[in-house]
């Protein structure tokens, strides 16, 4: 007990203040508000932890064994991922191979790994963290790459204009640039090939138009300025002014141009590049600050004073800061069931190779009997916590960029979040609590439970849904009846389909279900039916059941035991969507032949004494 309490106090503060994010995306925030808090921590408070962090630590102290060991993990996730979607689209290996590298380090473990191992686990995890932050900017980035470029560098025109933007399929869509051949220049939405929605266009001889497009010319609310200075603001149709309005009032739809001009601008096209992929990390303010504390360790200079005070204060904020930031993007929705597989391959390519890492350092440090247990767990802890941490938000920005799977890029955040948390709480707290006893025995034991429940966990998943696929228990069953004709002569009226009205005529002349009649028998149902002052529905449907081919229905649904039918079931249903509009088609096709001539031979049809009823009452 004594053993356990300090490190259950220590991870206390971390449950809480991922409870409270929680508890706030429950109730009063939303996505947005945890892609703020995290923005603010990666770009903020974490380059000032790192300068605090690593202020007067010499170059030989850096830990670089750390970061061979975490650079040596990545590597192996990386290449199982790329082994086993080896067969399949380079879509979809593209996007699987990406997330396989790239975690929630600077997030998700840091603090924990501050809490359970002060000051030599919080340089672990951010060491951890800096490589991270070039695999998940740079090697990600390039893996993700790999499954092609989502639209084309640009595309030009056989007039000479060029197009650089959003395609859907052969057509201009989304957002893109124009530049026509005579310097002018459209920005903005496109649908359909065309300018649709809001968009900037800049005139050759100077003036530009900001406001609503649709279909190809100036419609809607905005704003045209001359190279004069004129303006004119208002109502626009067909290119032209229809109506004038303040240009105050056309100030959102100008603002909404101008915004999608912007995003238009900023459309990644083409292939991806290494130099692409190094600026995306040179951005990151984290990325100078790992580069001020190697040049720092090599110069052997501290930070100056004020830097000092204003820092400090910052990397105090991290913890609690990056811990609600994960905490309000936790969501616990059920994952769709053809993912399920998927996100379970990958997320076991993930974690195993840390844990056999782990496992094989522990094993080699008992074999060779190393007296330094405590500071080799205070080192294996915070590795297994950074390791395991969640999936990067950058994979879905990933697979937004190159148009890849965007929903399995979210499954895969969405799991690995929780099962992650759980994974490094368990481990991070057995490990501290075997470098307190001085024994690997009890690390060493969750490690390889974890292993063989992931393992397990995966087989299972995989068999299950194996066996689902191929009995197609995972996909919905498919709308349609088979019919089977079951009458006694060939079928007719619903169920026959002629190409010429004709052939529909000769068909019904040659039906062999015959009914002996005769004008006096008609005649008197007729007067039978005038008679009756309110009949009933059996009544009125009669001619409808006698004319209906008799069907039975494959899947067990019973069509037959109508009138003339020879059974005793229950009514039949009613044809399926396909057989009505077949029905509509050949009594349309029957009245105009009947319009063009055909009045004569229907009067001598109706005449006859043996003649099926059917065709009577079909042309009725």
């Amino acid at each position: 007990m004594d053993v356990l309490l300090p490190t259950v106090s220590a991870i206390g503060p971390c449950a809480a203040a991922l409870g409270l994010g929680w508890f706030l995306r429950q109730s009063v925030c939303n996505e947005t508000d945890g892609e703020s808090a995290a923005k603010f921590a990666l770009w903020i408070t974490l380059p000032s932890l790192i300068l605090q962090s690593f202020n007067r630590v010499p170059l030989a102290e850096l830990g670089f064994p750390i970061v061979a060991l975490y650079t040596l993990s990545l590597a192996i996730s990386a290449a199982i991922a790329w082994y086993r979607s080896q067969t399949l689209h380079p879509r979809e290996r593209g996007l699987l191979a990406g997330v396989s590298i790239g975690s929630s380090t600077a997030l998700a473990s840091i603090p924990l790994a501050t809490v359970l191992f002060p000051l030599a686990g919080l340089r672990t995890a951010l060491l951890c963290a800096g490589i991270n932050i070039l695999a998940a900017h740079v090697f990600s980035y390039m893996l993700f790459s790999t499954a092609g470029a989502a639209f084309p560098e640009s595309f030009e025109h056989l007039d000479g204009g060029r197009y650089q933007g959003e395609w859907k399929g052969m057509l201009k869509d989304g957002h893109g640039v124009y530049f026509y051949p005579g310097n002018a220049r459209y920005e903005g939405q496109w649908r359909d090939g065309l300018k649709e929605g809001r968009g900037v266009y800049f005139f050759p001889k100077g003036g530009l138009y900001e406001g609503e497009w649709r279909a190809g010319t100036m419609a809607g609310v905005g704003i045209r300025t001359f190279a004069s200075g004129k303006v004119q603001s208002g109502l626009w149709e067909n290119g032209k002014l229809v109506q004038s309005i303040d240009e105050v009032q056309c100030a959102l739809a100008v603002e909404g141009a101008n915004e999608a001009a912007t995003v238009a601008r900023n459309v990644i096209v083409g292939g991806a590049s290494w130099g692409v992929a190094m600026q995306r990390m040179a951005v990151q303010p984290a990325t100078w600050a790992c580069i001020a504390v190697v040049v720092m360790a090599v110069l052997g200079k501290p930070l100056t004073p004020s830097i000092d005070a204003a820092t400090g204060t910052l990397a105090a904020a991290h913890g609690p800061l990056a811990l609600l930031g994960v905490g309000l993007s936790l969501n616990f929705a059920p994952l769709p069931e053809r993912q399920v597989k998927e996100i379970a391959m990958s997320l076991s390519g993930r974690l195993l190779p840390p844990l056999l890492i782990s496992l094989v350092a522990c094993i080699a440090a008992h074999l060779l009997a190393l007296p330094v247990t405590s500071t080799l767990l205070c080192l294996l802890g915070p590795f297994i916590i950074c390791t395991t941490a969640p999936v990067s938000s950058t994979a879905l920005l990933y697979a937004h960029i190159f148009r890849l799977n965007e929903a399995l890029a979210a499954g895969l955040v969405q799991a690995s979040t929780p099962l992650s948390l759980l994974l490094m709480v368990f481990l991070g707290a057995t490990a501290a609590v075997s470098a307190r006893l001085q024994s690997l025995l009890p690390f060493a034991t969750a490690v390889v439970a974890v292993a063989m429940s992931i393992a397990l966990t995966t087989v299972l998943i995989g068999v299950r849904h194996s066996s689902g696929s191929s009995s197609g228990g995972d996909r919905p069953p498919k709308n349609k009846v088979k019919m089977v004709y079951t009458g006694s002569g060939p079928p007719y009226g619903d169920g026959v389909a002629a190409s010429s009205p004709s052939e529909l005529l000769s068909s019904a002349e040659t039906a062999t279900e015959v009914v002996q009649d005769d004008a006096s028998s008609e005649q008197q149902q007729k007067s039978n039916a005038e008679a009756s002052p309110s009949p009933s529905e059996e009544t009125i449907h009669k001619p409808e059941k006698r004319r209906r081919a008799h069907f039975k229905d494959l899947g067990g649904v019973s069509g037959g035991g109508g009138e003339g039918g020879g059974g005793s079931g229950p009514s039949p249903s009613p044809p399926p969507p396909a057989a009505a509009a077949l029905r509509n088609r050949k009594r349309s096709l029957l009245r105009t032949h009947y319009d063009y001539g055909i009045k004569n031979r229907v009067a001598g049809i109706r005449s006859s004494k043996n003649v099926p009823r059917t065709v009577i009452s079909f042309l009725r």
